[in-house]
């Protein structure tokens, strides 16, 4: 997230999650999908969401 220069709220809303579920992705509570992985790469890396 502070590659992507985005709060955690906003880095959480561009890749289509909560920012309480991105919580959990953080701390490792909770593993996230392939498919979010790739999604979180693009947004920090400043890419287009698809």
């Amino acid at each position: 997230m502070a590659a992507s220069g985005r709060t955690r709220a906003d880095f959480a809303r561009s890749v289509g999650t909560s920012a309480s579920r991105l919580s959990t992705y953080v701390n490792g509570s909770v593993t996230p999908s392939a498919a979010m992985l790739v999604r979180m790469r693009r947004v920090a890396a400043g890419e287009p969401c698809r």
